[in-house]
């Protein structure tokens, strides 16, 4: 008895076809449980603060709302979260945690009114931010505070994080 399974044989066409379906599975498996770093738990995505949320802060914000006090504008530092939470006299919180519908950052980013849209030139003109920008941070928003009642801190860098001493 004599096997032909040459390159034409339906038998090599059906396990190659058997092959494809199942790398096709293995991928949308993979991308649906969010291990390719889009998706998540209940389609929401998983962001990172430092890899996601600092970068847009960083380019929209913090030239008025940095660790420059010269340049700070409102009081307002949103570099650093124990003073992104903190409570500031005579003004709407800037961040509240779990409730983006309270938060001033979204309403101003949100904003129509180019006197309140946020962020602005060093001229004071509206800048609008991006789509993608803003779809960043809300879902930041959307978060409830630590089990602390505090803001998590940011991880620092791993360039600046402290190497274990020998014992």
């Amino acid at each position: 008895m004599r096997l032909k399974f040459g390159l034409n044989s339906k038998y090599w066409m059906a396990a190659a076809g058997v092959c494809v379906a199942c790398v096709l599975v293995l991928i949308t498996a993979y991308w649906l449980t969010g291990r390719g770093g889009h998706g998540a738990k209940n389609g929401a995505p998983h962001l990172d603060f430092n890899k996601d949320v600092q970068p847009v802060l960083a380019s929209n914000c913090f030239s008025c709302h940095g660790p420059d006090p010269a340049a700070r504008k409102a009081g307002l530092r949103l570099d650093l979260a124990e003073t992104a939470f903190k409570k500031r006299p005579g003004h709407r919180d800037a961040i509240v945690p779990g409730h983006p519908e309270q938060s001033e950052l979204i309403a101003r980013i949100e904003s129509t009114d180019p006197h309140h849209l946020m962020p602005q030139t060093a001229e004071g003109e509206a800048k609008p931010m991006k789509a993608a920008d803003i779809a960043v941070l809300k879902p930041t928003m959307d978060a409830p505070a630590s089990k602390a009642g505090k803001p998590q801190q940011p991880k620092p860098h791993p360039t600046y994080a402290r190497a274990p001493q020998p014992a």
